[in-house]
């Protein structure tokens, strides 16, 4: 916890003193009682915000807008990889596609990125039965090693650690 410093006091137009305490992270004012606390910008400057990242937003971006089309062009390997007790596997697989590439063009929008973020997250955790399912059934996939579908399970972990960098912003 930082000690706070009066920076200034002064009569406000109404009633009472305004001052400003200053922290070594924060600046917080006291108007009429009640605290109010601003981010610094030294505060700022340790997050970043998301024009900062344009590369890893964009990079996100695409991987979602590719991996979606891919939906598309191979629906068949999508089927082989849902589980049977889901209903219209087909549909679902159409449904996340586009969940895939309007969450990555949504990246890329600052009026969306926040929404997109938190959508595809969503998907991330939605579509882990499928992951799932692929590596129970490795004998499905006899020209990929069994270990390679397990290891790509907690794989989603820093997909969606990226995701959040841009929900949180």
């Amino acid at each position: 916890m930082a000690i706070a410093l009066v920076q200034n006091c002064s009569k406000s137009r109404g009633f009472g003193l305004r001052c400003q305490f200053l922290s070594t992270h924060s600046a917080t004012t006291l108007r009429h009682g009640v605290m109010k606390q601003s981010v610094s910008k030294e505060d700022a400057s340790a997050r970043p915000e998301s024009s900062e990242l344009p590369i890893a937003r964009i990079s996100l971006a695409l991987i979602f807008i590719v991996a979606g089309t891919l939906h598309f062009i191979l629906t068949p390997v999508y089927l082989r990889i849902m589980p049977a007790y889901l209903p219209s596997p087909h549909l679902l697989i159409q449904i996340s596609g586009i969940c895939e590439i309007l969450g990555g063009a949504g990246l890329l929008l600052p009026a969306t990125q926040r929404f997109a973020a938190w959508g595809l997250i969503a998907l991330l955790v939605v579509v882990m039965p499928a992951n799932i399912q692929m590596a129970l059934d490795h004998a499905k996939w006899s020209s990929i090693p069994e270990w390679v579908l397990w290891a790509r399970l907690p794989m989603q972990l820093p997909l969606i650690w990226w995701a959040w960098l841009f929900a949180r912003r």
